[in-house]
């Protein structure tokens, strides 16, 4: 780098190394901390990455000194920087170096940062810490309390208020409690929250950045995991914590309790027999993936070996031997890095895996041409693999396989034995038995909502029904409606846009190939693309297709509606208002 040879030689890196001296951070530091100032700037150093690991400063005496985490202590660059620190004449304090804690160097670059930038509205800490953290516990608490799975945190430059929801049941939700956090507030909030972030890629919370990472806070004894993901809008950034399944470690679901039928249930149980092959699970954010995905490995018997790959570790499993396959800026700490530690990482987990002797491999999620490799490496080599990835049907997972992010080739998903089994599953609202309404007393319930959440008027509502059950041919007389008020089996005060409603409902749909004998002929007669379309075109115009075995997951949902165990407004948010 440039700035390792910046100055006049005077003194070499080995003087510098003779002469360095370390001495680890304690609480008589904090109180000095306000009055240190970063120097990068003042050695001609762009801070960029380096930011993360180290970070030169002037103390209140003029002295300077090297912050560094303790974890780089023996890297290079420590003495490299020390070395032009005193080529550029600065006075040095005793000891050169300090090692500090990742909180403490975020907190110095933070206040840098932010004296960079005087005009934005969140550079001062107007609110105490303590109040801070206090806010936090209790957003963390309800999201807890009522079983969300996202947090949402959300600034908009215009507005005086934060926007603070929650994803629960699959719905977006903003409790009352939340609506009057100033924006300000939220602002100091995600930069304090920031500093506990493990594998960030930041050393502080950037509104003009993506950034992702994994905390954790513990509430009311309990270790919370959250994962971080920042998007950057037009308007402001927007924060979503991921809740990692709190209760996922203290229990799995078995797979009969999770709602399948009995014949897929059966097509579940078959898939966890047999050596070779991939079991794919699909499904949007929140679908369950996760879970029927530990259910149906915790089912595989305890002679064979099972290992996971994961990122995070979201079940613990009694009977694999689970890893965590880190992402790059948890390794590293550096995004230049990302690409070539990950692929080292993995490249050594899959050789040690199948030296190992591993019968299944469990993979979190395929989503890049990496995780593409290790299927088709793992499959090959006679082991069963068990994973998700993101599509919108089960015929979708075939074309995502073989798109050019994945990469896998049409020839190996054509081969017989490659592919066990597909699954494209959804969660959705389930009706309180106790109080759902038929049409007729859902009427007399003001306001009325459509799918939209649109209030409309009686006269509305009744041309749509007539019109939806002459498009469905629905049982009419079967079919309810959510309570709006709820019944003392549903009500949740916290939660009041999901009274009348008891959990959720898993739907899905399956293919099997072994079981469809078209499957691979159609495939290898027209090709793996065009064959898929011709499917969903099938599908679009009678509901369904020449896959012998294949109910599309739209029909499964269907069935549950005509035995009045979900909302037709709820059907149609899914799948489409019907014409």
């Amino acid at each position: 780098m440039r700035w390792r040879t910046a100055g006049v030689q005077r003194l070499t890196l080995q003087d510098i190394t003779a002469k360095a001296s370390v001495e680890a951070w304690s609480e008589a530091h904090r109180a000095r901390l306000e009055n240190w100032r970063p120097i990068f700037d003042r050695l001609s150093i762009a801070p960029g990455e380096l930011s993360n690991r180290f970070c030169p400063v002037q103390r209140e005496d003029l002295t300077c000194q090297l912050l560094v985490l303790a974890e780089c202590a023996d890297d290079n660059d420590v003495m490299a920087l020390l070395l032009a620190m005193r080529q550029a004449g600065f006075v040095m304090t005793h000891p050169n170096v300090l090692l500090v804690p990742a909180v403490v160097l975020g907190e110095v670059n933070r206040r840098s940062r932010l004296a960079e930038q005087p005009g934005l509205d969140n550079v001062t800490l107007q609110t105490p810490k303590h109040v801070l953290f206090s806010l936090f516990d209790d957003v963390l608490s309800w999201a807890i309390q009522t079983g969300a799975s996202d947090i949402h945190l959300t600034l908009h430059a215009r507005r005086p208020n934060a926007d603070i929801a929650f994803t629960v049941d699959g719905s977006l939700v903003r409790p009352l409690q939340f609506q009057a956090v100033k924006a300000q507030m939220l602002s100091e909030l995600l930069s304090i929250a920031w500093m506990g972030v493990r594998g960030g890629n930041g050393a502080v919370f950037d509104p003009g950045r993506e950034q992702q990472g994994r905390l954790e806070r513990c509430i009311k004894g309990r270790e919370i995991g959250l994962r971080w993901a920042s998007l950057v809008t037009g308007h402001g950034p927007s924060v979503c914590l991921r809740v990692l399944n709190p209760k996922g470690r203290e229990r799995v679901p078995p797979l009969a309790e999770l709602g399948y039928p009995c014949d897929q249930l059966a097509m579940l149980e078959r898939a966890c027999s047999g050596d070779g092959g991939a079991v794919i699970f699909a499904g949007m954010v929140g679908s369950g993936k996760s879970t029927t995905l530990a259910a149906l490995v915790q089912e595989i018997p305890e002679t064979r070996k099972v290992i996971t790959l994961e990122d995070p570790v979201e079940y613990v499993l009694d009977n694999a031997l689970q890893c965590l396959v880190a992402s790059l800026q948890e390794q590293t700490g550096q995004t230049q890095q990302s690409e070539q530690t990950n692929d080292c990482d993995l490249t050594a987990k899959l050789k040690t895996i199948k030296r190992s002797a591993a019968h299944d491999v469990l993979i979190g999620e395929i989503r890049d041409r990496l995780g593409g490799q290790a299927l088709m490496d793992l499959v090959l080599s006679g082991t069963s693999v068990f994973t998700t990835l993101h599509a919108s049907s089960v015929l979708q997972v075939l074309l995502r396989l073989s798109s050019p992010m994945i990469g896998v080739p049409e020839s190996l998903l054509a081969m017989p034995g490659v592919l066990k089994l597909l699954v494209y599953q959804a969660l959705l609202p389930k009706l309180c038995i106790a109080c759902a309404l038929p049409f007729e007393q859902w009427l007399s319930h003001a306001p009325l909502h459509c799918s939209l959440n649109r209030v409309r008027s009686v006269r509305w509502a009744e041309q749509w029904w007539q019109s939806w059950t002459v498009a469905t041919g629905v049982a009419a007389e079967r079919v309810r409606f959510r309570h709006p008020a709820g019944c003392v089996v549903c009500r949740r005060d916290a939660v009041a846009t999901l009274n009348g409603c008891l959990g959720r409902l898993m739907v899905a749909e399956m293919i099997d190939p072994s079981t469809d004998p078209g499957f691979y002929t159609a495939i290898g007669r027209v090709g793996l693309a065009q064959q898929v379309s011709t499917w969903q075109t099938q599908l679009l115009s009678r509901g369904s297709c020449d896959l012998q075995h294949y109910r599309p997951i739209r029909s499964q949902a269907f069935d549950c509606l005509q035995a009045g165990w979900i909302d037709p407004r709820d059907y149609e948010r899914r799948f489409g208002m019907m014409r």
